[in-house]
């Protein structure tokens, strides 16, 4: 939550804010069930909530749109000293998608799956799908342990998690096909295409495009 917000509730309604553990799938249960008042969302998370669709078992109706905090794009990394071209070059190599369940994953693998590629195909051809903390996937992929890494991404600043790596060896941004992200759209209609900028990311000179969506701040759908 931002700071100024968060000040502004604890000023002005005399609401308690404080964090709280978890990330932003796992914020709306949370949500719903009245454990926290306000909450970091993104569009496909809050989309799913409200129809009771994967990753969520059930329909989440107590939420509801506070305000958009900006867009972001669930981008593909590498290391400018990688020999990944292509989507197509996953195939058997070793990719960290975030945490289990949460936005990166379920971004990377509906970009994925609007390019006709699958993780089961990645890990027959003998790659490796591993979940992680953003900060684990920056440090694997500066340590080379990774191949690529999948993250939701600002679109005018690189995300913290891959500044070092960056810096040390530059970064490269892996282009998805305008007929993939078209597809992809069609398929999930709560994301949008999101543009991050050339020259970002050392290694990237030209704009590139994702999926991805908006970051927004829900609150109960019960409170005043």
């Amino acid at each position: 939550m931002d700071a100024y917000l968060a000040g502004v509730l604890t000023r002005k309604l005399n609401i308690p804010v404080g964090a709280f553990p978890g990330a932003m799938v796992t914020n709306l249960p949370l949500l719903n069930d009245g454990e926290i008042e306000f909450a970091a969302s993104v569009t496909s998370n809050m989309v799913r909530g409200w129809k009771g669709e994967k990753p969520y078992d059930q329909r989440l109706p107590n939420i509801r749109f506070m305000h958009q905090r900006g867009l972001f794009a669930t981008a593909l990394v590498v290391r400018v000293d990688s020999k990944i071209k292509t989507l197509e070059d996953l195939i058997g190599k070793k990719i960290a998608a975030g945490l289990k369940g949460e936005t990166a994953e379920l971004h990377a693998l509906a970009t994925l799956k609007a390019a006709g590629i699958t993780r089961e195909k990645i890990e027959a051809a003998g790659g490796i799908w591993a979940n992680m903390s953003y900060a684990a996937m920056g440090e694997a992929l500066l340590a080379g342990t990774v191949d690529a890494i999948w993250l939701n991404n600002p679109l005018i600043s690189p995300h913290s998690a891959v500044a070092l790596v960056n810096e040390r060896f530059g970064v490269r941004l892996i282009p998805i096909p305008e007929d993939a992200l078209a597809k992809g759209l069609k398929e999930n209609p709560d994301l949008v295409k999101a543009t991050i900028k050339g020259g970002t990311f050392k290694g990237t000179p030209d704009d590139v495009l994702y999926l991805g969506g908006a970051t927004q701040t829900l609150t109960r759908a019960d409170l005043p």
